[in-house]
């Protein structure tokens, strides 16, 4: 509810798969992932400290704004300003001025401990998997014995017979990361273009922006969970992207997906090149060079000793922008040079390398090589559906690989940096989302960063950081830092995509109180 707002619009499913069972009824079987119900927030202005992402690695800080949030969720003007009521009010207005709405507008005042964020981008992840999100982390990931078979094939094919699960299961997860923050993922689906037009729906219904890959594979997979030949393997991939975007629009998107270079004949990577072609701007997903058990799988799986991961994609086409290959552990020099050239992106993922990849990724080399990088969580082979863990997952490693000061590793900073315009960048979604700036869409994320309950002491406007040498920090600055380190889905109190809120409340006020007011416009 908006006091003296615009009226919240109900966002309509229009998801065929889930008309039996909606995703917030088969989330019941999933009770910790409440599934949101997009609103409409705008025409709206919101005022306060807004976290400022640049364009360039690693450009992050705080700056008091007010920015006008337009109906159709589209950033119209941004006002800098001090966090001087004075001053804040004229930005305010400047904004109300620039909506020019009709009707009343809603401005929302963000009290002192709370902050706004551009919204996270998780640019690799398994729905499917997060029926058996956690569970595995023992195994390695290929063989017999491995992680694929025991766990993530099973997982997968299960879900082609039972529609009512597969709702459940996907709904629980777009539910999950929604609430964590997630406003972007890069979905895998699975093998079944009926299964992964589900999990579409599902994105669509909590108003998820995301791109949703239906698999291709047609060899050294279980027999009852492949395509039977590379043709069917291409034809389902078509289908699939022209059934998403026929359903959902610019929202939710097909990606070609090829699992990876063992799973994949030549002849499939082949259609699928030629596939891409046909479709310039769809996103490319895949994995590479994972772990050491891939590598060796990819030399013979080609049957042949210098077979490598990139080469082979780069051959059929499949290694241009916007393209996201995940985990890249194992890349050769020459190989992110090539890939950078082509204007792909790795997807680091921190946490399922420390568990399947036989190594770490120092992404701080991949981007002097002039490579895109971005992050992701991998679930389920990163137990964590949270971006907030990928975040300090992915300093801690670049602090123990560089085995040196924070200024000579990735710092918090760049972490937050390829999270947010890192992921956007490297979907193509460079100038819609990933900043809170003209232009953008309104993708963001209202936190609190010292909420009640949670066991951490608030922070005064005078309390000093890091000692009198370093001198006053400002309180957004700590704040932010802390948030990102220490924080979870209890700081969340609202997530926007689009400018439709898809969690949370409107009364955002910090710890309990009512952060000046929601007023009228």
């Amino acid at each position: 509810h908006v006091e003296g707002g615009s009226d919240l619009v109900t966002l309509e499913s229009g998801a065929p798969h889930c008309q039996a069972m909606s995703v917030q009824e088969a989330s019941a079987s999933f009770p910790s992932a409440p599934v949101p119900s997009p609103t409409v927030a705008g025409p709206a202005v919101f005022a306060g400290a807004v976290v400022v992402v640049g364009e360039k690695f690693p450009a992050v800080e705080i700056e008091y704004r007010a920015l006008a949030v337009q109906a159709d969720g589209g950033i119209a003007k941004v006002v800098s300003c001090s966090k001087d009521a004075s001053s804040m009010d004229q930005a305010i207005d400047a904004c109300k001025a620039a909506l020019a709405s009709r009707t009343s507008v809603a401005v929302y005042r963000l009290s002192d401990t709370q902050l706004l964020l551009p919204g996270f981008v998780d640019a690799h992840i398994h729905a499917p998997q997060y029926a058996y999100v956690g569970l595995g982390t023992d195994r390695p990931l290929m063989g017999a014995e491995g992680w694929l078979e025991s766990h993530a094939f099973p997982a997968e094919r299960r879900l082609a017979s039972n529609l009512g699960r597969a709702c459940a299961v996907f709904g629980a997860c777009v539910g999950r990361t929604l609430s964590c923050g997630t406003t972007t993922a890069l979905y895998f689906g699975t093998q079944g273009g009926e299964v992964s037009g589900v999990l579409a729906d599902c994105c669509s219904q909590a108003g998820q922006r995301a791109f949703v890959g239906r698999v291709a594979m047609d060899r050294h997979c279980p027999e009852n969970y492949a395509d039977v030949s590379a043709d069917e393997g291409i034809k389902s991939s078509a289908s699939s992207l022209t059934s998403i975007a026929g359903r959902h629009g610019p929202l939710v998107q097909g990606a070609i997906t090829p699992r990876f270079v063992p799973t994949c004949s030549r002849e499939l990577l082949q259609g699928l090149g030629e596939l891409a072609a046909q479709h310039p701007g769809v996103v490319i997903q895949s994995h590479v060079s994972e772990s050491l058990d891939e590598v060796e799988f990819t030399k013979f799986a080609e049957s042949d000793d210098n077979a490598r991961d990139v080469a082979i994609f780069d051959r059929y086409g499949l290694l241009r922008a916007p393209s996201v290959l995940a985990h890249g552990v194992h890349l050769l020099p020459s190989e992110l040079e090539l890939m950078s050239t082509r204007g792909c992106a790795v997807a680091h993922c921190p946490l399922s390398n420390a568990f399947f990849a036989n190594g770490n990724l120092d992404i701080l080399d991949v981007l002097a090589k002039g490579c895109q990088v971005c992050l992701g969580t991998d679930v389920a082979g990163g137990y964590s559906p949270s971006m907030l863990n990928a975040m300090r997952q992915a300093v801690v490693v670049s602090r123990e690989l560089r085995q040196s000061s924070a200024t000579d590793s990735l710092s918090w900073r760049g972490a937050l940096w390829l999270a947010t315009v890192g992921g956007a960048q490297a979907l193509g979604l460079g100038s819609v989302c990933g900043r809170l700036e003209k232009g953008f869409a309104f993708d963001a994320l209202l936190v609190e960063a010292a909420p009640k309950g949670i066991g951490l002491p608030p922070y005064e406007a005078t309390e000093l950081v890091g000692g009198e040498e370093d001198g006053p920090v400002l309180v957004p600055d700590a704040l932010l830092e802390r948030y990102l380190n220490l924080g979870d889905d209890r700081n969340v109190v609202a997530v926007f995509v689009a400018g439709r809120r898809v969690v949370g409340t409107c009364s955002i006020g910090g710890n309990g109180g009512v952060c000046s007011g929601v007023e009228n416009g």
